[in-house]
């Protein structure tokens, strides 16, 4: 049936583009319009969304959202730790370019590290 539904139009639409009925612009517009509105429709009454929101219960769905939200503080706490790690990281290199006793070479190497620290955020 909804095959038959779906069909319909686009048959209509296709015979009267290619047979090439004398039938206004606005016509094929209306149809072109019928049809879209029916696929949106049809996928949200159809839809895997609206099908896995209907079995879920909201006991469920507080266990999902609280996952959710567990995740999304692991990912904070990671980044932070990273972040912490950088710094720390920067704060050294910054210390040993503050040392008088190294050679050209030693400083720039150092330089080109703290670099690759600074973009790494």
């Amino acid at each position: 049936m909804v095959v038959g539904i779906a069909l319909a139009p686009a048959v209509t639409l296709a015979i009267a583009v290619g047979l090439q009925f004398p039938i206004g612009v606005n016509t094929l517009i209306a149809l072109a319009a019928i049809m879209i509105f029916m696929c949106i429709s049809l996928f949200m009454v159809f839809g895997k969304a609206r099908a896995l929101i209907s079995t879920k219960d909201e006991k469920s769905m507080m266990n999902f959202f609280k996952e959710e939200i567990q995740y999304s503080f692991v990912i904070k706490d990671e980044k932070k730790k990273i972040k912490d790690k950088l710094f720390l990281d920067k704060s050294d290199l910054k210390l040993k370019l503050k040392n008088k006793e190294l050679t050209k070479e030693e400083v720039k190497a150092l330089k080109v590290e703290f670099r690759k620290l600074k973009h790494a955020e």
